[in-house]
């Protein structure tokens, strides 16, 4: 399981005197990053089907998608876990020439799209084996993250802060 990486900047003002009456400021800047192991994933699925008219492919596709909700909540996907993104419903176009007779629909394309967070990383596979054999059509992307990244990112800003300290000091002693 890959790391997530959380990554902060501190940018640190550092006031040098070169003489009695003369002085300048240098801005300093560090970088410090936390990586921690993701405690959750978010897929993204879609279910589609095609008919020769638009509302059997809605209702088809209305079909479907129900089935793969019923899967990811029977694989212990919580209600809230669970959201639909997208609905689209295309035409396809005959292809012939145009110059001989105008273009017609020929079927009909009903696409849902679902963003489920998956709390339970180790069941990945399970869920997805559930879906794709309920109905769903696509597998369109997995992504990790952390339920809270408040840690990580505090982490990551004081090592930042830190990084800019640390050569505000060694310039402020060069000078």
């Amino acid at each position: 399981m890959g790391f997530r990486t959380v990554c902060a900047t501190a940018i640190l003002g550092v006031a040098l005197a070169a003489g009695p009456l003369a002085a300048g400021q240098l801005t300093v800047r560090g970088d410090g990053e936390a990586m921690l192991a993701p405690d959750m994933a978010i897929l993204n699925l879609s279910v589609s089907r095609d008919a020769a008219l638009a509302q059997k492919a809605v209702e088809d596709m209305g079909a479907s998608a129900n089935s793969v909700l019923e899967a990811l909540k029977g694989a212990g996907v919580a209600e809230r876990d669970i959201q639909s993104s997208a609905l689209t419903l295309s035409p396809v176009w005959e292809q012939r020439d145009a110059s001989v007779r105008p273009p017609r629909v020929v079927r009909y394309i009903a696409e849902t799209q679902f963003t489920v967070t998956l709390r339970d990383i180790d069941g990945i596979g399970r869920v997805l084996d559930a879906v794709m054999k309920d109905g769903a059509t696509g597998f369109n992307g997995l992504s990790f993250a952390l339920t809270d990244p408040t840690a990580a990112e505090d982490e990551a800003r004081a090592a930042a802060v830190a990084d800019a300290r640390r050569k505000a000091d060694l310039m402020a002693e060069a000078a």
